[in-house]
């Protein structure tokens, strides 16, 4: 399942009713050895927002090849921060 379509599916996890502008999300994932690997990205739009699932697939796909993720083979989305700005979410320590 790619970036896009797990967004799709409603399945990234965090309360949406709380989350703000600027996101902190865990990406889990197979890698191309066939061992589930994660990372995590920040994102400057809104995940609810077509711009914010845009941003995040480009960032995951635009890291693949260094990351040795499979882009078709995410595991799993959450949402573990979020602030109104990226100087908010820098100073909770993402």
């Amino acid at each position: 399942m790619t970036i896009k379509e797990y967004m799709k599916a409603g399945r990234v996890e965090g309360d949406a009713s709380t989350l703000k502008r600027v996101a902190c999300v865990d990406i889990a994932f197979i890698n191309r050895k066939g061992e589930r690997d994660e990372t995590q990205l920040t994102v400057t739009h809104h995940l609810l927002t077509e711009a914010g699932k845009e941003e995040l697939s480009e960032l995951f796909s635009s890291l693949a090849a260094e990351l040795n993720a499979c882009k078709t083979k995410i595991m799993y989305i959450g949402v573990v921060a979020s602030a109104d700005t990226e100087e908010e979410l820098h100073e909770l320590g993402y």
